[in-house]
């Protein structure tokens, strides 16, 4: 892999650099809760998931979000939006803010099987019988992972009474570390993987999933351990050593303390990654008996608008259903 190149740009960060730094949280100032609440007023009147980003003007803030979404896309991978005042809003009208702020960075896409754009998140204490349910419906940690969308943003309705951390790792500095010190285990990334939807029952044509890869010389990856895994049991071919190598030098990379960075998103606060650039995992967590203390989280998937990410062929299938709307 000696013709491949340190990936040098602001989205190469380590999390022990930005520990202690704000310059990731944008927090709300009264001026632009205030829009918000004026936006979500105009909304009432129709279903959220009908809300395009005319019907949400925010004057001032959506300045604002244009320079989130280009921290998003070609910064740091990632911005946490602060101060949405869930306990002086109904739930309805968090939900409304959530989805007007992610219409202007993105137009939302299906999440599952059944088109749900906009997606819960909360222990649902699965039946013990249920094979392989998705991480996020139990109260587990999660590997880190991507999500199937060039953005995903996280809302923080109600955190947990304990635990329910989010970590993220910048993908790109783990592909530095891995260029850097196992080059082999790189080219097996990139020839990739068997892979498979997340909910499917079977899976009719295995298919080669890489883990990073380079289009028009834009450096991505995406990652799902559990549909990567499954797809290798159900095709009957297990991982070579060097495959499963692989894969523990990309965990180790992702889950060291100098690389990750560690947050814990507090009720109101809004979480944004770019999935090409950044790597995403949760702690475990304990809900209290109050519905206070139970974690609840609301989730967006975003694709950009007008100017589409760089994605290889083996992305275009496996990105969610558009929510077709105006403007």
């Amino acid at each position: 892999m000696s013709s491949l190149s340190p990936f040098t740009d602001r989205a190469a960060w380590m999390g022990s650099a930005l520990a202690n730094s704000d310059e990731w949280i944008w927090a709300l100032s009264d001026a632009e809760i205030q829009e918000l609440n004026e936006a979500v007023a105009q909304t009432l009147d129709r279903d959220i998931a009908d809300i395009s980003k005319k019907d949400f003007p925010l004057p001032q803030f959506g300045a604002r979000l244009e320079r989130l979404g280009d921290e998003i896309r070609s910064g740091l991978g990632f911005g946490v939006v602060r101060g949405i005042p869930t306990k002086s809003m109904t739930d309805d009208a968090v939900f409304r803010a959530f989805w007007g702020i992610g219409a202007h960075l993105g137009f939302a896409i299906s999440q599952n099987s059944y088109g749900d754009v906009l997606g819960h998140v909360y222990d649902e204490k699965p039946d013990p019988s249920e094979v392989s349910p998705r991480g996020y419906r139990t109260n587990q940690f999660l590997k880190y992972h991507t999500d199937r969308s060039d953005i995903v943003g996280l809302l923080c309705l109600r955190k947990a009474l304990e635990g329910g951390e989010s970590s993220i790792t910048s993908s790109m500095s783990i592909f530095n570390a891995i260029l850097k010190n196992h080059p082999d285990y790189l080219k097996t990334l990139m020839d990739g993987y068997l892979h498979g939807h997340a909910e499917d029952v079977r899976m009719d044509e295995p298919f080669r999933f890489p883990i990073f890869h380079i289009k028009d010389e834009v450096l991505s990856c995406r990652l799902n351990r559990g549909a990567l895994e499954r797809a290798h049991v159900r095709a009957g071919v297990p991982l070579t050593n060097e495959e499963a190598s692989a894969l523990v030098a990309f965990d180790f990379y992702a889950e060291h303390p100098d690389f990750r960075l560690d947050m814990l998103l507090l009720d109101g606060d809004i979480q944004f990654v770019n999935n090409y650039r950044v790597v995403h995992s949760r702690n475990a967590f304990k809900d209290g008996d109050k519905k206070e203390q139970q974690r609840h989280m609301v989730r967006l998937w975003l694709n950009y608008y007008d100017d589409p990410w760089p994605r290889g062929p083996h992305l275009f299938d496996y990105n969610g259903v558009r929510k077709e709307l105006n403007r």
